[in-house]
């Protein structure tokens, strides 16, 4: 992921602060949870998505991810191994 697609996503992402989150995983393993106070944070290339009330976590290899898309509702993450995350604002 080059510098300019990470600060894209980070600003994306920051949109979502404290908000419901739905995360949804497609492809070879399939799942789907919410967050009911999302936080991140990008230490090391490693995206860590938090949830404050909860226990529910996501760590993302940024290197994985070979294309993002944005809009309105969604943060769609592209990763290798076929599989892709949205992160579905509520």
């Amino acid at each position: 992921m080059t510098q300019e697609q990470e600060n894209n996503l980070q600003k994306n992402l920051e949109k979502l602060i404290s908000k419901t989150v739905t995360i949804k995983q497609d492809g070879f393993l399939k799942s789907k949870y919410s967050m009911q106070k999302f936080e991140f944070n990008i230490t090391f290339e490693i995206l860590n998505i938090t949830d404050e009330n909860s226990t529910n976590y996501l760590n993302i290899n940024l290197n994985q991810i070979y294309k993002t898309e944005f809009n309105e509702e969604n943060i769609t993450l592209y990763l290798d191994n076929d599989t892709i995350i949205y992160i579905v604002n509520n």
